[in-house]
């Protein structure tokens, strides 16, 4: 790919540097190695595009096309990524079904029983919502204006009189009763059935699809002195039959700190390498020194720009302290002080922490895990009678499971205590509920400044998409401190912290801040004009802000064209990090949103179906387009989802239904019976 940009001095200060990195080679790296191929030809199987590995080079490979990628390939992404987008697709087509349901309510909400011949709401699809502009002024005998405190509006000072809304009195509401009754027992039926086909095609995928945890056990409470593999194998070979044998015993011991700090100084060694590859003994020191001083004499005799000055002054010193685009000065200094640490690690004597074994065959592996099955109160009391002698090891009651994959485990976090583990959990989830706060005053803020032309909800809106968007990287980052086993348990998690901020933020926050009484409002403060503005922004403004990869282009091009190796230049077209926790939590708060406001908005469901229409095209774009290469996903997201965060929408829609028609016509005004009014707290808050 050559770009006309690349003949400016000023977007590629080194492009006339000899033997200097190539842009043009960057660029087919993004597309050769980076970007998932499949094979043509010969390489292709029945139903599936078989996924090449990065950088194949012997047969001949393509780009997935995002457009006609058909669901059965994406099997070569995991089991978790076919689920999550057979998902998508499931509800994008039982919001659109639930729509059409609904249509009888909208049009209720649109016509002249609802609303009288009072004006029509300032935006149009609100008018098939329940907003009411059917109202009066009227008196109100045991009132007082500290009542409506939270909603002046409703109350006039110079008459004492207080608005009341006149729709949705009398049985009008029937209809819409009998319409979300119907969409909740749809619903319902319908997230059972998809529950029994999820499971039917995880267990297909799995029959289909041999990998290592088919034929492999975990030992997760195994006795600290036991260190030795060949023990292990000795051990688990009695469960072998028929010739098979005891294949592979990796034996993981508490050395957590010492992995991470052998990680860290890989990963310094490696941008040191890519910064400066003529080093070709790093224990040289006199030579390192040298080339270190070559590389700072070359920097300050280039040509200076505004962006390499942006770049040496504010974002290079900000990013070293947290260890990010450190100059090869300060990587040599972290690499010596690392390598000292880990000889003092390398001294101390470390006790088994779990051990994972693997059989020939699967039936090896499913004989021991019978033999060794065992109940929890036996595994905490250690009863070694609850079976068999020779399945005691040195007297301990091993808890024996089926492990996951193991590019899906997390061999730094295994020795961490189950109460340090909640301990760090919680920190995470109070930092969480604080930006749930900050958050929150914000988009408050936002929404009651509205100026003259009360663009307060849209303010509001935007800035709950913004905030849906960055927020989420954020918890990312705090959940670094978080200690999971497999990466599914940290996917989960994150999936767990990012779903309550999204779902608070843009479902719980907008009525936790609006008073009852202007629940049914038009205005710009009102609650319903704010709904519809987020699900608005979340339509194209999420779609647009992961679509633009801002990030990533930073890196290919301010970054990349500013670097002296190819190596280095590469790694800034590695793609963009994602996380299907986060695409899933992005999921399930549209539905959470969807349903909470199902018997106000009826045409919600619509905006869902288009939300989750274009989350399905633009998640598929960037996984074949945009994303890095990630370890295979597993089921666990999408078995998470099903158990607990599906279910809570769909229980959502049934609790808030029905307060939602206990508290018509959310006035705070009932007849007193002589043909006046008086004061009924109508909130169920």
């Amino acid at each position: 790919m050559v770009s006309p940009k690349n003949k400016y001095s000023w977007y590629w200060p080194y492009k006339d540097l000899p033997n200097g990195p190539s842009l043009s080679k960057a660029w087919a790296y993004y597309e050769h190695v980076t970007l998932p191929r499949h094979f043509v030809g010969d390489g292709t199987a029945d139903t599936v595009l078989r996924r090449a590995e990065p950088g194949e080079y012997e047969n001949e490979t393509q780009l997935y096309d995002w457009l006609r990628l058909k669901q059965s390939h994406l099997i070569e992404w995991g089991t978790g990524v076919d689920l999550y987008f057979i998902s998508l697709r499931f509800f994008a087509a039982l919001m659109l079904l639930c729509g059409i349901i609904n249509l009888p309510s909208m049009f209720f909400y649109g016509g002249d029983v609802y609303n009288g011949d009072a004006k029509a709401p300032n935006i149009f699809l609100l008018k098939f919502s329940a907003v009411c502009t059917n109202t009066e002024w009227v008196s109100c005998s045991d009132c007082t204006p500290e009542l409506w405190e939270r909603d002046p509006k409703r109350f006039r000072e110079e008459d004492n009189t207080y608005l009341r809304n006149k729709c949705g009195r009398g049985d009008g509401l029937t209809v819409i009763g009998f319409t979300s009754l119907a969409t909740i027992v749809v619903v319902l039926v319908a997230l059972v059935v998809f529950s029994f086909y999820l499971h039917a095609r995880e267990v297909r995928f799995d029959e289909d699809k041999a990998t290592t945890p088919d034929y492999s056990v975990i030992v997760k409470n195994p006795p600290p002195h036991a260190i030795d593999p060949d023990v292990w194998k000795n051990f688990f070979s009695q469960f072998a039959t028929d010739g098979d044998q005891v294949t592979v015993v990796t034996v993981a011991l508490n050395n957590d700190l010492m992995v991470r700090k052998l990680v860290a100084r890989r990963i310094f060694l490696n941008q040191l390498r890519t910064k400066m590859p003529e080093i070709l003994d790093l224990d040289d020191e006199r030579a390192v020194t040298e080339a270190i001083l070559r590389y700072n004499d070359d920097r300050a005799h280039r040509d200076p720009s505004l962006v390499g000055w942006i770049l040496d002054w504010i974002v290079i010193p900000l990013s070293s302290m947290i260890n990010m685009l450190l100059p090869p000065a300060k990587l040599y200094e972290k690499i010596k002080q690392l390598t000292s640490e880990i000889q003092e690690l390398q001294e101390k004597e470390y006790s088994a922490n779990r051990v994972f074994v693997t059989f020939e065959t699967e039936e090896g592996q499913r004989t021991a895990l019978a033999a060794l099955k065992v109940g929890t109160i036996d595994l905490m009391t250690n009863r070694t009678g609850a079976v068999a002698p020779e399945c005691v090891f040195d007297g301990v009651l091993l808890n024996v499971r089926i492990p996951t994959s193991p590019d899906s485990i997390r061999w730094t976090d295994l020795s961490f205590s189950a109460i340090e583990k909640k301990i760090r959990r919680g920190i995470v989830l109070l930092m969480n509920f604080g930006m749930i706060t900050i958050a929150g005053f914000c988009i408050k803020y936002a929404r009651d400044v509205t100026g003259p032309e009360g663009k307060g909800p849209w303010i509001a809106g935007i800035l709950t998409s913004c905030f849906n968007s960055i927020i989420p990287q954020i918890i990312k980052i705090l959940m670094i401190f978080e200690p999971h086993a497999t990466e599914g348990s940290f996917q989960s998690s994150l999936y767990l912290n990012i779903t309550i901020y999204r779902w608070v933020l843009t479902a719980g926050l907008a009525q936790l801040i609006t008073p009852t009484t202007s629940t049914l409002g038009d205005g710009p403060q009102d609650l319903l004009p704010t709904t519809y503005a987020i699900l608005l922004f979340d339509i194209w403004l999420g779609p647009l802000l992961r679509l633009s990869d801002w990030f990533t282009n930073i890196k290919k091009h301010i970054f990349a064209p500013r670097v002296r190796t190819q190596e280095e230049m590469n790694l800034s077209f590695q793609g963009t990090f994602y996380n299907f926790g986060e695409r899933y939590t992005d999921f399930t708060k549209t539905l959470f949103v969807i349903f909470y406001y199902s018997a106000l908005f009826p045409a919600g469901f619509f905006f869902g179906f288009l939300i989750l229409f274009f989350q399905y095209f633009v998640d598929r774009f960037s996984m074949t387009r945009l994303w890095s290469w990630q370890p295979m996903i597993g089921s666990e997201l999408a078995v998470f989802s099903r158990r607990y965060f599906f279910t809570t929408a769909a229980l959502a829609a049934c609790l808030v239904s029905a307060y939602t028609f206990s508290q018509f016509p959310y006035d705070n005004l009932c007849d007193d019976g002589n043909g006046g009014f008086v004061f009924c707290d109508q909130s169920w808050r």
